[in-house]
């Protein structure tokens, strides 16, 4: 099926393929945006199912978003560098987010993720020098935490994991390095790997309870921690 050309709505640039919309970019001015999660032209309406890659990369505009339930999918560095964000709300209806999506938002400070999520991976280097987060909720669904995927979150200090329900698997290499400030994370029973400096340079862990499920040849942990 044919993939139209970019057209405007609203500010938003988008393709079409069938009955489905892709937001390709955005020209508006708005701080404050909602995602939608449909668009609607010379009398048809069109489905947004996916943000794609480098779609709103470096705007300095926009401050709060809001995705739209419905959207399915955020490409690569689709909010990358975006230097007064500082807010991001995810519904439940995201199943994938491409690599460094919110790479370098210096000011994001929170990312609410709508409860029961579908999203199974938080790739490489998604929040990646995102400075300003303090704490991040991961969703229960989310199996694995890509490399780098919180690399340099300097002011990063707790990560919520449920114990009990959380599907998590995999911490990849460089995960949460130097994320100087963390503090309070707890690994889930269902940990089975943690990359090679998954946690280095995570000055703030003074502890860190590894369950026996782990596979220690890929550990390392900060040197200050006990298991």
């Amino acid at each position: 099926m044919s993939v139209s050309a970019e057209t405007t709505s609203s500010g938003f640039v988008y393709t079409v393929s069938g009955t489905t919309a892709t937001i390709t970019g955005y020209t508006g001015s708005s701080e404050y945006l909602t995602i939608p999660s449909t668009i609607t032209n010379n009398g048809v309406t069109y489905t947004v199912t996916s943000l794609g890659q480098n779609a709103f990369r470096e705007n300095s505009t926009i401050k709060r978003v809001y995705i739209s339930s419905g959207i399915k999918s955020i490409g690569t560095m689709c909010f990358y560098k975006c230097s007064n964000l500082t807010y991001i709300s995810i519904p439940n209806t995201i199943q994938r987010m491409d690599s460094c999506c919110f790479q370098l938002c210096k000011n994001l400070t929170t990312v609410s993720f709508a409860s029961n999520s579908i999203l199974t991976e938080i790739p490489t280097a998604t929040f990646a020098s995102c400075s300003s987060l303090t704490s991040i909720s991961i969703p229960d669904s989310v199996k694995r935490i890509g490399m780098a995927a919180f690399d340099s979150c300097s002011n990063l200090n707790t990560v919520s994991i449920n114990y009990l329900s959380s599907k998590l698997e995999y911490i990849e290499m460089g995960a949460f390095t130097n994320c100087y400030n963390l503090s309070n994370v707890v690994l889930p029973k269902s940990v089975k790997k943690i990359g090679v400096i998954a946690f280095e340079n995570c000055r703030g862990i003074s502890s860190l309870n590894v369950p026996s499920s782990v596979s220690y040849t890929h550990l390392t942990l900060p040197t200050n921690s006990l298991v």
